[in-house]
């Protein structure tokens, strides 16, 4: 009886058990989110220059033959895409991970599409894309399109295979995620088009679209910049919350990026240039995008743009960036 007293006291000075279950989850927030930070550096880890440049000196090299929309050597980037979007798991959308649309009365372009699909059902998308066309061969000469765009699409792919190694070992996000891989951009932006007008859900329900274009080289940097830099167009089309995801994103990774959201520090370039790639038509439709890329320079739709040229370190800074903003945004 004297036992029993005494547990009843002592139970009795307890506070309510729902006090303790609140207190017990807050001393777990710390562990939960050191947990959570270490699981995003090791995916991180899984993106590496020499990913980024295997799929560079493919797509820039002579097989793929400057990648013109229509061509054999457009054919053989896409197959190895698509190899890489299944390998890593993605789903296709809508069924397959491509489908055909005219760019012209000759040319049927293809775009390959994969997406992740969310922990829980829900009807909001996010889109990261990078188109895989250039300008091919033209009077005998090769037009290798090493920066533009084989760095983006070489981005691209390192994102869906840390995305993918993620969705395949249980870590799902709170949103859909689709990677598309655009043709037709050197053709009045026809892969894009085509993909603004089938997209999954209606336009509102697209969060936001990220699109990659041209990120490999550091020889146009902002005035005053040094070489580990990133220009972004598009940051007053965004909310708040991304605009703030980008900064935080940005801290995040090993080596921070001067980001310049200016365009060189010029309205009317800004303006102009935002027209110009494959964000542009989701834009149309009210939907929020942004461009990232490191600028246009001396080697553009020219046969110098070559492998050589690559500033690996930044574009490995480039795509860990991008890699947290995607974590930040849809995980």
């Amino acid at each position: 009886m004297e036992r029993r007293s005494l547990l009843q006291t002592f139970a009795k000075t307890l506070p309510p058990l729902p006090f303790l279950l609140i207190i017990g989850a807050i001393l777990l927030i710390p562990t939960t989110l050191q947990a959570q930070g270490s699981a995003k550096l090791n995916y991180r880890s899984i993106i590496t220059k020499a990913g980024l440049k295997e799929s560079i000196l493919f797509l820039s090299g002579k097989e793929c033959g400057g990648r013109a929309s229509g061509t054999r050597g457009l054919e053989h980037a896409r197959e190895l895409i698509l190899h890489r979007f299944r390998d890593c798991g993605l789903l296709p959308l809508d069924g397959c991970y491509t489908k055909g649309f005219p760019i012209d009365s000759a040319i049927v372009g293809r775009n390959v599409v994969g997406m992740i699909p969310s922990a829980r059902p829900s009807g909001k998308y996010i889109i990261i894309c990078a188109h895989f066309d250039n300008i091919g061969i033209l009077g005998g000469k090769l037009y290798p399109g090493a920066d533009a765009n084989a760095s983006g699409v070489a981005a691209l792919i390192e994102l869906v295979r840390a995305s993918g190694r993620m969705y395949k070992n249980g870590i799902r996000p709170r949103h859909n995620i689709v990677f598309a891989a655009l043709d037709g951009k050197e053709m009045n932006m026809a892969g894009s088009k085509y993909l603004a007008k089938n997209l999954p859900c209606p336009p509102d329900q697209v969060l936001c679209v990220v699109n990659i274009d041209q990120i490999g080289t550091t020889l146009a940097p902002p005035k005053g910049y040094g070489s580990n830099y990133l220009l972004i167009l598009g940051r007053d089309k965004i909310s708040a919350d991304m605009a703030s995801d980008i900064t935080y994103s940005n801290y995040s990774i090993s080596k921070p990026l001067q980001i310049d959201y200016s365009f060189y520090g010029s309205p009317s370039f800004l303006k102009t240039f935002y027209k110009l790639s494959d964000h542009y038509p989701f834009h149309k439709l009210g939907i929020p995008a942004i461009m990232v890329t490191c600028g246009i320079n001396n080697n553009n739709y020219k046969t110098t743009d070559t492998e050589k040229f690559i500033a690996y370190n930044a574009l490995l800074s480039r795509t860990e960036f991008l890699f947290e903003l995607l974590w930040r945004t849809a995980f």
